[in-house]
């Protein structure tokens, strides 16, 4: 068994992307938490979901366009501009 700050080191790896462990996976990372978590970072990055999705840049000016259409239809109907009661 690893020693207890390996242990912890492959635990707080193993949880940095949220995750958490799989059965078995502690003990296989104790030995080299800091190579296992530099082995799961890939330059090219995570990989695309399937499917033709919108950018970025497009989900941001959808964003913009959403909020700025939902303050105009409160301000036409009397509401305050932080009342989100309307």
């Amino acid at each position: 068994m690893p020693p207890t700050d390996q242990r912890l080191d492959a635990a707080l790896a193993l949880t940095r992307f949220g995750l958490g462990a799989r059965p078995g996976e502690l003990e296989a990372v104790a030995g080299d938490p800091r190579g296992w978590l530099a082995a799961q970072i890939r330059p090219s990055g995570a990989p695309l979901p399937p499917g033709n999705l919108p950018t970025s840049d497009q989900r941001l000016a959808r964003l913009a366009e959403y909020r700025q259409s939902s303050g105009a239809g409160r301000q036409a109907r009397g509401a305050a501009p932080g009342d989100m009661s309307g």
